[in-house]
């Protein structure tokens, strides 16, 4: 098929662009269509795609799951020895008010005026200023950044009770072993609040660990 192309004055074939059997080119594409060729192309591609997002999602949630481990891995060692210095400054604080109040009596003569005793008293007195100063410090020093937002609601009401406790032994508040008494009880309420979150956060670890 030909056309006059008047412009140019040229015979322009056309059929180039429009096939002169038109069933012709329909079967043709039936039989791309038709091809096992294709269609295993196709489903080769959508299986690879599949297990390309299969992959990705895998690893990221393997990811996501270390990153939560590791999280809660460096939350419990600093929570724990958080916790136990804190369960060691109360212990100590307990045996600070008995020998302070052990060494009180005897000086009113309730107790036996033994010298041997007072000095043994004096010393341990002594040994628990110096060990509960120790456990000041390194209720200090923990790195409250790895703490959970629970934790470290509990973690500040405990420094705060610290300060008050160093300032009392350093001499420099003006208050009596009553205080300390009152600081061990809020030290017991905290302690038993601590323990609960360590133990849920323990019980989160084991369980992404399986």
């Amino acid at each position: 098929m030909s056309i006059f192309n008047r412009r140019e004055g040229k015979i322009i074939n056309i059929n180039f662009y429009f096939p002169s059997n038109s069933a012709q080119t329909v079967n043709n594409l039936i039989g791309i269509l038709l091809s096992p060729s294709l269609w295993g192309s196709l489903l080769g591609a959508l299986i690879s795609a599949g297990v390309a997002i299969f992959i990705m999602q895998f690893n990221a949630r393997r990811e996501s799951k270390n990153k939560n481990i590791d999280r809660l891995e460096q939350f419990l060692i600093e929570a724990i020895y958080f916790r136990d210095n804190v369960m060691s400054l109360e212990n100590c604080l307990e045996k600070y008010i008995f020998v302070t109040e052990e060494i009180k009596n005897r000086l009113v003569g309730i107790k036996r005026d033994d010298s041997e005793y007072g000095r043994g008293l004096s010393m341990a007195q002594k040994a628990n200023e110096e060990y509960a100063i120790r456990c000041l410090n390194n209720i200090k020093s923990v790195d409250k950044n790895k703490f959970s937002f629970e934790y470290v609601q509990h973690y500040s009401i405990i420094v705060s009770v610290c300060s008050t406790l160093e300032l009392y032994f350093l001499k420099i508040h003006p208050s009596h072993e009553a205080l300390v008494k009152v600081e061990i009880n809020k030290l017991k309420q905290e302690l038993k609040k601590l323990n609960e979150i360590i133990e849920t956060k323990e019980q989160d670890f084991l369980k992404l660990n399986k």
